[in-house]
């Protein structure tokens, strides 16, 4: 795993805040019909955390950055459906 820093002047979520994040690499998932999803953490001095979620399709990508919320939220729907109830 390895970390990174980079400054972000322009993200919304660092005003206020350090501009600075550490990023985090969390897992690559070898997904069906050919797709690789990368999870990466990254965090801020202030304490704020969002899961990064890249989903790579042959040459396209589709970047989704999550608050914590909607990662608990996704955890329960998922979940739900791999036993086989649904999520409210």
């Amino acid at each position: 795993m390895s970390t990174e820093t980079p400054t972000t002047p322009d993200d919304p979520a660092a005003e206020g805040w350090d501009a600075q994040a550490t990023i985090e690499d969390i897992d690559v998932v070898v997904a069906p019909w050919g797709r690789e999803i990368t999870l990466k953490g990254a965090s801020w001095g202030s304490g704020m955390r969002i899961l990064q979620v890249r989903i790579r399709e042959k040459r396209r990508f589709t970047d989704i950055d999550l608050d914590e919320a909607t990662v608990r939220h996704l955890i329960g729907t998922m979940q739900g459906w791999l036993d086989g109830k649904p999520q409210d």
